[in-house]
């Protein structure tokens, strides 16, 4: 494929794009301030956090089967942009509880086209040589904003919990950016538009691994609390403080994920998954509070698997499934942060009987072993398809 001219001002309305991925979780900080200013169960309010991810999946499958195809990125990203400003805003205006799902909703329209088609406009304007280092830096400000979109909103509902919702007109910024400095990928011609979209396996493999990564590791990183408070090793604080490590972590990671991928090509899956397994052990087996601070940095190279997965698709893909192919891998990657909950309830359920710590998380590890292993086999066997 030959490079088409991003150019500064394209580049950064591409990253302002990835900054936007992190309006998932943005107002996990006002939760218990939203429960307390409605009046209601904090744990049903508690969807504000899960609910975008049903219409993320929704708007994943559409922007993958037509944008680049019969709809420009341009015009879809724009219209994303203002849903997810605009909608996500609106309790700022109308704070009921069913407005502020439909906020939410909103929310998850934005979140489900950012994640399909940031990637893909690297895959589909950068040149082979660059894809990997641009991809890189995309998940680290990704993972980087949702650092700062937290921590906004956790500044925001100390003034009022309604002003938390104002943090989605961060969006103002890729809105501007992208009117003016996107460059508009190459369209399929007619024919190709009229063809359906056909995926090789190796997509769906790729999906299913992301799906299943995200069930085995949410559980242990959504329990550190839990962790660190029953063995002693400090209160909400030092819990706050691992989270951030871990996506810190994963931050410093993605800087260097061009460079990973160099070195290890297709492999670079395994050597993530290995990782995670290594940070997760950590964690599990603490003795101290330094074991779970580290093992929650080293775990967030976790956050890799998915530029890794973009990367290994862009090898197997034509051209013009490179989005249809981008968003499968979110699809899958949805349905894996909603299953985990419901896996780790049920490997609680049959696990009282072990005698050990944690057993449910322990059997997450060990899924996680057999997912890595699988893994690198399956990379073993992988033969690309020749790119047009």
């Amino acid at each position: 494929m030959k490079e088409k001219r991003v150019g500064f001002i394209g580049m950064l309305a591409i990253l302002s794009i990835f900054l936007l991925q992190g309006g998932a979780g943005n107002l996990n900080p006002a939760i218990n301030s939203i429960a307390q200013g409605l009046e209601m169960d904090p744990t049903v309010v508690t969807q504000v956090a899960s609910f975008p991810s049903m219409f993320a999946i929704i708007i994943s499958f559409i922007a993958g089967r037509f944008v680049g195809k019969k709809i420009k990125f341009r015009p879809f990203l724009i219209s994303a942009i203002l849903i997810f400003g605009i909608g996500g805003a609106l309790p700022l205006v109308v704070s009921t509880w069913p407005v502020i799902l439909f906020s939410r909703a909103c929310v998850g329209i934005g979140i489900g086209s950012f994640f399909t088609l940031a990637p893909s406009l690297v895959l589909s304007l950068y040149d082979e040589s660059k894809k990997g280092h641009v991809m890189g830096i995309g998940s680290a400000v990704a993972t980087a904003g949702g650092v700062f979109v937290q921590m906004l909103s956790g500044y925001l509902v100390d003034i009022s919990w309604h002003l938390a919702f104002g943090v989605h007109f961060i969006g103002i910024i890729s809105l501007i950016l992208v009117a003016i400095g996107l460059p508009e990928p190459d369209v399929s011609d007619l024919e190709e538009e009229q063809t359906k979209t056909k995926l090789p396996l190796g997509v769906y493999i790729n999906s299913t691994i992301v799906m299943l990564f995200m069930m085995f590791s949410i559980p242990i990183i959504i329990s550190v609390s839990m962790i660190i408070a029953d063995r002693g090793f400090g209160t909400g604080l030092e819990a706050g403080t691992a989270s951030s490590l871990f996506t810190i972590g994963g931050t410093v990671l993605s800087l260097l994920f061009g460079v990973l991928y160099k070195i290890f090509k297709r492999y670079t899956l395994a050597v993530v998954l290995l990782i995670s397994v290594i940070g997760m052990g950590l964690v599990y087996y603490s003795t101290n509070l330094m074991m779970v601070f580290i093992g929650m940095f080293v775990m967030g190279i976790g956050l890799l698997i998915t530029p890794a997965l973009m990367m290994d698709n862009n090898e197997m893909v034509e051209e013009k499934n490179i989005v249809a192919a981008s968003s499968t891998i979110i699809i899958f990657t949805n349905i894996g942060n909603f299953l985990a909950s419901y896996l780790l309830i049920f490997l609680t359920n049959i696990s009282k009987s072990m005698q050990m710590d944690y057993p449910a998380l322990f059997i997450t590890i060990i899924l996680m072993i057999i997912l890595t292993l699988g893994g690198l086999i399956i990379k073993m066997n992988q033969k690309n398809k020749a790119k047009e």
